[in-house]
């Protein structure tokens, strides 16, 4: 926003609706030129109260099914065709899925290209809260059930170091008998042990498009591609960071 002379507020909605409505409402009072809107699943769509002020706004990662204003997000299809091709090129055809407790938004955009990727293989759906701790709990409880895949993608890096964490308190080799990839790309995942393979958000671009659409009087953009970034979770060898 710098660049085109504006200055930026910001406020964190913590994923709840009625939270998200406040902040719009206080966003509105204020009079600013236009609002970018990281939607929170459920509640009412407040590009509706944002249109009733006659301010623009644009949705950024995730938009409600019946959302009108524009809407910039990572191409999440491209993101888990790229992550299976890469566990396939190691040889892994049952590549099982970690979504969260419900598809909702994104993640269930990346459910569905994994189930059409996969299909036939029999692979698993595995699902638990966007923690650490419960995907840390799932791992632990798969590998005491002795049904812990040899291939994981997890719909995000929290869920992805829990999994790392679980593998890790149980004596599960990663990647030798646990190869994982994360759909997300946070700073952290290039910390971990080992580092995480993950598809990268590309959150510069998202938010220059997002900048574009909302200043700039476009009205679409393509999806930003999210790299895959090789790192050893994967079971390549170490590159660095």
């Amino acid at each position: 926003m710098d660049k085109r002379g504006k200055l930026t507020l910001t406020g964190n909605a913590g994923y709840s609706p009625d939270r998200q409505e406040h902040l719009a409402d206080k966003f509105l009072a204020a009079q600013v030129d236009g609002l970018i809107i990281v939607s929170a699943d459920g509640g009412a769509d407040v590009d509706t109260q944002v249109k009733r002020a006659g301010v623009p706004s644009v949705y950024v990662h995730n938009q409600p099914e019946d959302g009108q204003a524009p809407a910039v997000s990572a191409d999440n299809e491209d993101a888990v065709q790229q992550a299976v091709a890469h566990l396939c090129s190691h040889g892994h055809t049952r590549i099982a899925f970690l979504a969260g407790p419900r598809d909702a938004g994104p993640v269930g955009r990346r459910h569905a290209t994994w189930e059409t990727a996969i299909a036939g293989t029999g692979a698993p759906l595995l699902r638990c809260e966007y923690s650490r701790a419960a995907a840390a709990a799932l791992t632990e409880q798969l590998i005491s059930e002795g049904t812990m895949p040899a291939a994981l993608i997890t719909a995000t890096d929290e869920q992805a170091i829990g999994v790392l964490a679980g593998a890790r308190a149980h004596g599960l080799a990663v990647p030798k008998r646990l190869a994982v990839i994360s759909l997300d790309g946070t700073p952290d995942s290039a910390y971990t042990a080992p580092a995480l393979t993950v598809t990268q958000q590309p959150l510069e671009a998202m938010a220059a498009q997002a900048v574009d659409l909302l200043l700039g009087g476009e009205t679409a953009v393509p999806p930003a591609v999210a790299p895959l970034v090789v790192r050893s979770s994967c079971g390549c060898e170490p590159t660095g960071l």
